[in-house]
């Protein structure tokens, strides 16, 4: 006879969670920010994100996501203080403050969310709310580029390209060039093409001296 495993089976908040999920995608978003709410009063990260993320698309009202998102980054959600972080970066909601998108970015980065890790690699490199560093945008880059964000990678080939932040080094400017491209990234793939350029135009160089 069969029996359920219970560490497979889904808890009781991962049922209801799916079923939001479900009326989200069928256009009920009534019923789905029914089990939000009742969720969120439980304290529940995921559904206080997830009303956040409702109340900034169906009829905006950002102020209420504000507090949602909030409500969720304090509970340790990643996606939470990544989108108020983001929040604080445009000046959507609450007034422009680097130093609060800084802070967000920065805890959302430290529990692995790429999209903020690249972020952050944005603000050091260009100083913005931060002392300028470039070295350390860089690190942020090469997590965020190991997870396989795009714009991480195509920002890091940039730097090595240029040899910001780290030693120059066109190979791996390609390497990484290539691998944004291939998500469909437009500036990286137009940079292709730029460095089979320096590196046929490096060989080329190379061919000729030893030649003389």
């Amino acid at each position: 006879m069969a029996t359920t495993n219970p560490e497979s089976a889904p808890s009781a908040v991962d049922v209801q969670l799916n079923a939001a999920a479900a009326a989200v995608e069928a256009g009920d978003s009534a019923t789905a920010l029914q089990i939000y709410h009742d969720l969120a009063e439980l304290n529940n990260a995921t559904a206080q994100f997830n009303i956040g993320v409702m109340c900034e698309g169906l009829e905006p009202d950002l102020a209420d996501a504000v507090r949602w998102y909030r409500l969720a980054a304090d509970n340790g959600s990643a996606m939470a203080q990544y989108n108020l972080g983001l929040m604080y970066d445009q000046g959507r909601g609450v007034e422009q403050d680097n130093k609060q998108a800084l802070e967000l970015f920065s805890r959302a980065a430290g529990l692995g969310h790429a999209a903020a890790q690249t972020n952050l690699g944005v603000m050091y490199d260009s100083g913005q709310g931060v002392p300028q560093d470039v070295e350390k945008a860089a690190e942020m880059f090469q997590r965020a580029a190991a997870q396989g964000n795009a714009v991480a990678q195509c920002n890091l080939a940039s730097m090595y390209f240029h040899g910001i932040g780290v030693e120059q080094n066109f190979e791996q400017a390609l390497t990484l060039y290539a691998m944004s491209a291939d998500q469909g990234n437009a500036t990286a793939q137009a940079k292709v093409d730029e460095i089979f350029e320096v590196l046929e135009a490096a060989a080329r160089d190379g061919a000729d001296g030893a030649a003389t």
